[in-house]
């Protein structure tokens, strides 16, 4: 399996939710992002997601002094 992880660090007034909202819009618009591929018999499969459904998306901080948002 493959999974693509980005660590984002934010501005201290960025709003979490407003950055969820955006990159679930991005996906909904480009098929490439919905992409999944799984192993058969006959080699490689590809399908793209209608509705790839919650997008994993946790909020972090990286310490008490470093009091901005990370995603």
């Amino acid at each position: 399996a493959w999974a693509q992880v980005a660590v984002i660090h934010l501005g201290a007034h960025a709003d979490p939710e407003v950055i969820r909202e955006l990159l679930t819009d991005l996906i909904a618009r480009y098929d490439a992002l919905r992409l999944r591929f799984s192993p058969t018999s006959a080699g490689w499969r590809q399908r793209v997601l209608s509705d790839p459904g919650p997008l994993p998306f946790d909020v972090l901080r990286a310490s008490a002094a470093h009091t901005d948002p990370v995603i």
